[in-house]
Parts: structure tokens; sequence; C-alpha cells
């Protein structure tokens, strides 16, 4: 099992006294804003998703894991949608706690594999913008299940990579900031994603 305390520190560069293992202590101790950590960590591009979204508004979609059904459906959806998205002025970015290189193989399925993407296996953005975590009674819900069993059928579905209890979430950002947030009442909520992109607009 990894040491946690070996994990890269990314945020430990932006301040110099971190107290914990945790890779995003140093934000969360000097109380940094959600839009500070926007512009903390990078994408595989190398560009932060507050410098990809200075240029245009940015549709980024938090998923839970690259081999949950429920979200493999969400970036087929996307993928679909992508058209109506591009048309709003909006462009993509996805958050996801596996590894970059799964992430680009992953999302290279779906034809998505020019979307920046951003690891986030500590769960930095997760937390700072408030991405919930399910409880383990909807994780074990019938209709939660039944949900995921059908969208496996359509979309396959694989092993879980981070937080298993960590929900999906999506937000708009312009400049830095959060100018929208999908409304999820559930893990199993299939979200229109072009009317979040033209709800920023």
């Amino acid at each position: 099992m990894s040491n946690p305390c070996l994990v890269a520190n990314i945020c430990s560069t932006l301040t110099a006294n971190v107290s914990s293992c945790d890779p995003c202590a140093g934000l969360f101790a000097r109380n940094t804003r959600p839009a500070e950590f926007l512009g903390a960590l990078p994408t595989d591009s190398g560009r932060t998703l507050a410098e990809i979204s200075s240029a245009a508004p940015l549709l980024v979609v938090f998923v839970r894991h690259f081999g949950c059904s429920l979200c493999r459906e969400a970036l087929s959806d996307i993928a679909a949608q992508r058209g109506e998205i591009a048309a709003t002025g909006a462009g993509l970015a996805v958050v996801h706690m596996d590894t970059p290189a799964n992430a680009r193989e992953a999302l290279a399925g779906f034809g998505l594999a020019d979307v920046p993407a951003l690891s986030d296996p500590d769960r930095c953005l997760y937390r700072a913008l408030d991405v919930p975590r399910a409880s383990w009674l909807e994780i074990l819900s019938p209709r939660l299940w039944w949900r995921a069993i059908r969208a496996g059928r359509r979309h396959g579905a694989g092993l879980a990579a981070g937080d298993k209890r960590q929900g999906p979430g999506a937000f708009v950002v312009r400049e830095g900031r959060v100018v929208a947030r999908a409304r999820y009442d559930s893990i199993s909520d299939r979200q229109d994603w072009g009317a979040l992109a033209r709800s920023a607009v």
C-alpha cells in the first residue's frame, strides 16, 4: 500500500507550512477560496482550469471513476451532445481520481481524447467545490443498482479508482469562477449537458 505522504504535493507549493500528509492541507489551512483551487492544480494539458476558462466558459465534469457505468453513460452523453455544448462557446474538462494514463485511455474510448483532464486522487477540487459523497445507504439502494445495471448493459463497467463513495458533479467555470452548477439529487441522475452549458451563457 502506498504511503500518502509520498504523494506529489502540488498544493504545498502555495504554502511553506503543510502539517498534514494531505496534499491539499496547505490550501485548506489558509481558507483558500474555491476559485483559488481552480488555479492551483494543472490539467494534463499543463494549464489549470482557471487558465483554460479565461478564454471561454468551461464545462467541468467531475466523474466518480471510469469504471462506473453511470459515469460512462455520462461521458457517452457528453460526446453525443458535444456539438450542442460547443455551440454555446463552452469548452470541456474532466476531473477524476484515476491516473492520467488511465483517464486518457478512458476518454479516448468516448471520442474525448482532446478534452483536458485533471487527476485529483486526493479530492482537493471535489472537496473545495463541495461535490458530495454518497452515503452507503444510497450506494446500496436498489434504484441506484437498477440504473447502474441498465447503463452497464450499454456502456460497460470496470474497476473503481479512488473514493467509492464520491459522487459526480458538474460546473461551468468562467474566468476562474464557478458560474453554474448541475443539480444532483442522486448519483444516478442524468444531466442535460447542453442545457447546463447554455445556463451560463
